[in-house]
């Protein structure tokens, strides 16, 4: 185990106690996937950079989305327009 003072931050190896009398994570035994493990709430870190990149793509699918609908409006009206 390894404490960086610069930094408040607890680095275990898969394994290995946690032995800060300070700490408050679960137990540091429990058994995980090896690998990267990053993000709120942890996940592997592949899946963390997949979920925000799509994160980072919501303003334009909502602005994409209002479009859309309003287009699905207009053909709508067409439509009843034509069937009356």
């Amino acid at each position: 185990m390894s404490y960086d003072r610069a930094t408040p931050v607890l680095k275990l190896r898969l394994g290995e106690n946690c032995d800060s009398p300070t700490c408050s994570c679960p137990p540091c035994t429990a058994s995980v996937r090896p690998g990267v493990w990053w993000g709120i709430p942890i996940q592997p870190l592949d899946q963390y950079k997949r979920l925000n990149a799509h994160v980072s793509r919501l303003p334009h699918i909502r602005e994409e989305l209002k479009e859309l609908q309003a287009r699905v409006k207009e053909l709508e009206q067409e439509l009843r327009k034509r069937n009356e």
